[in-house]
């Protein structure tokens, strides 16, 4: 994983970036529906936010390397 500094979500505190781009890379996530569907529970009712997903995505998109 490439040394990035890590902090809390914005939108999710307990939730953080480098958390993210660890679980994008370790369990080969290549779509943000495999993280908030099979990696995590955010796709309960209630758990996530526009803001949320849209951060996530960021994340994703940036472990990935724009693909």
């Amino acid at each position: 994983m490439a040394a990035v500094a890590d902090a809390p979500s914005e939108h999710k505190s307990d939730m953080t970036r480098r958390e993210v781009m660890f679980l994008v890379e370790k369990e080969k996530i290549v779509h943000l529906n495999g993280l908030l569907l099979r990696r995590t529970k955010l796709a309960n009712p209630g758990r996530s936010t526009l803001p949320l997903v849209g951060e996530l995505a960021k994340y994703v998109s940036q472990t990935l390397g724009g693909r």
